[in-house]
């Protein structure tokens, strides 16, 4: 944010930058008070270090760093000296070094690769607003501009996963329940399947005690015919045998 002061920690070193800062100077103070009035008005803070101009621009755009050591508060602000030729290729340089010293990836979301190039465009920000305030203010709106579309993506890049994810998620469990009525259904048919052979095994069993039941009932119904037909000749033997000894009386 525009205006606001850096701050780097307690008790530590700040950490390697591509911005040229001015040497570190101590601010005598015991307590932490001025910490937050130097975060408040940074300008007025420089223009007692630096009272120049120049350096409150710079401050304004590219604030302070405020680290305490020891307990004594130190500030680091960048530096107002021009940039040489030298300087920018030495920038670049350094910018390709770091790359491949921190193993940046050159394609996709790196996270070392954007702290990079966002301090490479602060030293550019910090060179160009020496020699035209008008051209640094500019490109500070452009930085701002560039975050804020940077971030945007990010948050839709984390609601895309979010989305993704509970998608990913609700068709693991519609995927389950399918597993579960597939094999609800699968022990279903095989009751429905067993259930048909008993009733064919039934079946085939009352099939085959209908038969010899049949069969038993033809046959007796034979012999009784049998019996009927036997006791007929005999009657008839008998009749015959009576008109026989009629006729001879």
């Amino acid at each position: 944010m525009p205006g606001a002061t850096v701050l780097v920690g307690e008790a530590t070193n700040p950490p390697e930058s591509l911005v040229k800062y001015e040497a570190p100077e101590a601010v005598k103070t015991k307590t932490h008070k001025l910490l937050h009035q130097a975060g408040a008005d940074t300008s007025s803070l420089s223009g007692q270090l630096k009272g120049q101009h120049t350096v409150s621009l710079l401050n304004s755009l590219l604030p302070p760093r405020h680290w305490t050591q020891d307990g004594q508060l130190w500030v680091q602000a960048v530096s107002s000296s021009p940039a040489t030729r030298a300087e920018v290729q030495d920038l670049l340089q350094r910018f390709t070094e770091e790359l491949q010293i921190r193993q940046a990836r050159p394609v996709g979301i790196c996270p070392i690769r954007r702290e990079l190039y966002s301090q490479c465009f602060d030293e550019l920000i910090r060179q160009v607003a020496i020699t035209c305030a008008e051209q640094g203010h500019l490109l500070h709106r452009i930085r701002d501009e560039l975050c804020m579309t940077l971030h945007s993506y990010e948050t839709m890049y984390e609601s895309s996963v979010g989305f993704g994810l509970r998608r990913s998620l609700h068709g693991e469990q519609s995927r389950q329940d399918a597993a579960v009525q597939l094999e609800e259904a699968g022990a279903a048919q095989q009751a429905l399947q067993q259930q048909v052979e008993e009733w064919q095994t039934n079946c085939k069993a009352q099939s085959k005690q209908h038969d010899e039941e049949k069969a038993a009932a033809a046959h007796k119904h034979q012999e009784e015919v049998d019996f009927l037909e036997e006791q007929v000749k005999q009657l008839q033997k008998q009749l015959d045998d009576v008109l026989a000894s009629s006729q001879k009386k």
